[in-house]
């Protein structure tokens, strides 16, 4: 059947969605990859299969979380974690990990060639566990360090302070205190990041990370507005549900990350609330990597509805091929039935021939009554060769 020019332009503008569909997933998903911050439960679980959840909980500066407050929850989740038998992937790994931290304005920090201004970070636990910046050289500050006086700066303030990146173990002074350069990170080179960055803080500021008790010398009076926490998902402990449902912690935002860039998420949650996000009501602070995300929010919503808009149309398109070709086909499915029957019958009657042929076939063999023809009990005459 020769089809139509119309038809024929129908097929090739549902092809070129189609593709254009494929395209827009792929750029998808590369934008849901792009934050390192949003998939500490990947990295957490590796290759083991299990299912980890992911939560960022915000709070306000005034309503933020202390050291004595996050201890008490980690006592709650041990106990909640250990009445659901989770167990850790192997003995000598954590049960889950967190991290906390807070915007801790700026200071100025004096190297061996030069002073930096920069926006400094207080963090605590696994912060950078959830946030693997790039090291150029030295490591990370751990929790578990020896020594609370180490610190983490970015390339920008290795340069200004010592004309250099390779400064790991060198001195720098804050506020008439030294403390030593654990490791020199690169800033997250991805769009959203570098926007959030100069949107949240001081774009002309370098930034450094600094151990939470610098800020902390009474003791439980400095407050976190960040605190991220991962685990195993195992039957009914959801994390997300584990924190929505504590009255330890009572943060203003709760962040579901394993789900925030879910196709149906970013339909539901952003794309169907397009218009109203621009509205805070939240007093959450949000740091740079969560003003990130949200960005990142933004444009995988805007690609979400271009996602929709290339879908519909082949969708229909089909839809109504499928009636097409059951409208055709009308009238015609006993028909053949009928030749199906016939090819059917036309087997059998095959197969019953050729078993009735092996049947005759084996009637036909001599039966071998264990005898032969000298007797049971005779021996066979003895054969001689004739000589030569």
């Amino acid at each position: 059947m020769k089809l139509s020019k119309r038809v024929v332009i129908i097929i090739i503008i549902n092809a070129v969605l189609l593709i254009a569909l494929g395209v827009l997933t792929l750029t998808y998903n590369g934008i849901r990859g792009t934050l390192l911050s949003q998939s500490e439960a990947k990295r957490f679980a590796g290759q083991s299969g299990f299912a980890f959840g992911q939560v960022t909980s915000l709070f306000n500066d005034g309503n933020g979380v202390t050291i004595n407050t996050i201890e008490s929850w980690r006592r709650e989740a041990d106990d909640t974690l250990e009445k659901q038998s989770v167990t850790p992937l192997t003995p000598s790994a954590p049960l889950y990990l967190d991290a906390f931290s807070a915007n801790a304005g700026t200071l100025s920090f004096e190297g061996l060639r030069g002073t930096a201004k920069a926006n400094v970070i207080a963090v605590g636990g696994a912060f950078f566990d959830f946030h693997p910046y790039q090291l150029l050289t030295g490591g990370y500050i751990k929790e578990n360090d020896l020594t609370r006086d180490r610190i983490v700066i970015d390339e920008a303030a290795a340069w200004i302070m010592f004309g250099s990146n390779d400064v790991a173990g060198m001195h720098v002074t804050v506020a008439g205190k030294t403390y030593t350069v654990a490791g020199v990170i690169r800033r997250e080179q991805d769009s959203y990041s570098k926007d959030a960055y100069e949107l949240t803080l001081d774009p002309n500021n370098c930034l450094i990370f600094m151990p939470y008790e610098y800020f902390d010398e009474d003791q439980n009076t400095f407050k976190f507005t960040s605190y991220e926490f991962v685990t195993r998902n195992l039957f009914n402990v959801y994390v997300y549900a584990m924190v929505v449902n504590t009255s330890v912690i009572e943060p203003d935002r709760i962040i579901d990350v394993n789900r925030r860039f879910d196709l149906w998420t970013i339909i539901s949650d952003v794309l169907g609330k397009y218009g109203k996000r621009g509205i805070q009501t939240e007093p959450a602070v949000f740091p740079y990597w969560e003003n990130a995300a949200v960005m990142a929010e933004n444009d995988l919503a805007i690609l979400a509805l271009f996602m929709i808009i290339c879908a519909v149309p082949p969708i229909v398109f089909f839809v109504i091929l499928l009636g097409w070709l059951l409208k055709q086909t009308k009238g015609k499915g006993a028909l053949v039935a009928d030749k199906f029957g016939d090819l059917l019958d036309v087997y059998r009657r095959r197969r019953y021939k050729r078993q009735q042929e092996e049947l005759l076939a084996a009637e036909e063999e001599p039966e071998d009554d264990g005898f032969d023809e000298y007797g049971d009990d005779e021996p066979e005459p003895k054969s001689y060769d004739e000589p030569e």
